[in-house]
């Protein structure tokens, strides 16, 4: 945009011109005064026209600045600092030097690289943290528990001491009343007796020793996946393809050791253990209470149920959000088994009529099928009889007949419309559908 000074001097300079041509063409000075009133208007008008856009620049540029009331804030990515600009980050090579140890491409790959270990190793550093802190804290809950129930898989001596001491207080009286001792029962518990723990201390304990054992393993393996992902990210020094190779070598490794896999196993180990402690509480809570522990068994069922539901879910739909670590993990397998079962699904079918419970629960959808067969119109006539089928029935009828006769009108009129066409030799052929019928005789008219 040129500054409204300049045309002054512009016009100035022109009527110096004007002068000048005007001693130096004393002939043709008509001609000249005509062309210099010609651009003196086109002067005018342009500098009439910036004055007018002049005003809407500076509006445009006060909003640029301002938002909503607030100043905008500048743009910090200038020239050379854009990231993903890397022709501006890093120097061009030299010709013939595209691959060397310092090249721009070593360079790129290195930071594009380091880009995408970052989220790859954020990810996974924090599934691993959240793995950590329940680890940790279930471990402490499942230990509170183990501390008091592993009491019980060894010998009570103070409930031995308590049965030898009530023997001595019957020995005692029956001395005192003059009675034979051989007459006082022994105590079924002594130091000699071999003790024998209940089979529900048994499951109980096993069952939350096992849990107590997935969460600590699933804690040490996930601080020595930590110490992996810490590896990975940390290069060596060198070059940038000295860089660049070595960041590709761990990379293979990561691949090709199945580290990810090992890192989708944890929450599969945390959430078992949790199963097996719910399982261990309802047979803890049974010998206590068995209503309570009806209703850790219900809840322990419900939650299982639906943890495989939510596992199968996305194989069937994959839109589904619903997912569990053994989705990833079992669908290969599902994938197996889906196409084996397509391929030998007539086989598969004979084998399972073969098994005397599948007979037992298709032989009575026969019987009862047979039975609606046989006895169709009775059953029919006891519908009939029902005030609420017959309500139905007359609803269905009426909207059946409704149909009927507007099938009939408009079967009528498109005879009319097909003999009116005919007539008038528009379209020889009859159409098959309402849809080419219009083309036809939209073409017929544009004709």
């Amino acid at each position: 945009m040129l500054n409204l000074r300049e045309p002054d001097k512009t016009s100035s300079n022109k009527s110096k011109g004007k002068a000048v041509d005007s001693t130096e063409h004393p002939n043709g000075g008509g001609d000249v005064d005509a062309a210099d009133k010609h651009e003196d208007k086109e002067d005018a008008a342009s500098i009439d026209e910036e004055n007018a856009v002049k005003p809407l620049n500076l509006a445009m540029s006060s909003k640029a600045k301002k938002a909503f009331g607030m100043h905008r804030a500048q743009p910090t990515a200038k020239k050379g600092n854009d990231p993903s600009n890397y022709e501006d980050r890093f120097p061009e090579d030299p010709i013939y030097e595209e691959t060397a140890p310092n090249a721009r491409v070593w360079m790129t790959h290195q930071a594009e690289s380091a880009i995408h270990d970052a989220n790859k190793v954020e990810e996974i550093r924090d599934n691993v943290d959240v793995l950590l802190v329940f680890a940790g804290l279930f471990s402490a809950v499942v230990t509170t528990f183990v501390v008091q129930t592993s009491q019980s898989l060894q010998a009570d001596y103070a409930l031995v001491s308590a049965s030898l001491l009530f023997e001595l207080v019957l020995v005692q009286r029956a001395i005192a009343n003059g009675s034979p001792v051989d007459t006082i029962p022994v105590s079924p518990l002594n130091p000699q007796t071999i003790f024998a723990p209940a089979a529900t201390d048994v499951w109980v304990n096993g069952l939350w020793f096992t849990s107590l054992f997935l969460s600590l393993t699933t804690a040490l393996v996930a601080v020595l996946v930590k110490q992996w992902l810490h590896h990975h990210v940390v290069l060596p020094s060198g070059t940038p393809r000295e860089r660049c190779f070595v960041r590709q070598y761990r990379y293979l490794g990561f691949q090709k050791w199945r580290v990810k896999v090992i890192v989708g196993v944890l929450p599969v180990l945390m959430h078992l253990a949790l199963a097996l402690f719910f399982i261990g509480l309802s047979l803890f809570l049974h010998p206590l209470r068995a209503a309570l522990s009806w209703v850790v068994w219900t809840g322990t069922v419900l939650l299982i149920v639906a943890y495989v539901i939510v596992t199968i879910l996305p194989m069937h739909f994959p839109q589904c959000p619903y997912r569990t670590p053994l989705c990833d993990l079992a669908y290969p397998l599902y994938i197996t088994v889906m196409s084996l079962v397509r391929k030998n699904y007539l086989r598969l079918c004979q084998l399972l009529q073969q098994f005397p419970l599948f007979n037992l629960a298709y032989i009575p959808y026969i019987y009862v099928m047979s039975l609606v067969q046989k006895n169709y119109l009775r059953l029919r006539q006891l519908l009939q009889q029902c005030p609420l089928f017959n309500l139905a029935s007359t609803h269905y009828t009426h909207a059946m007949s409704l149909v009927q006769k507007r099938y009939h009108r408009l079967r009528r009129r498109w005879r009319n419309n097909l003999k009116k066409l005919d007539s008038m030799n528009d379209i020889r052929a009859k159409p098959n559908s309402l849809k080419r019928l219009e083309l036809e005789a939209v073409e017929k008219v544009s004709l």
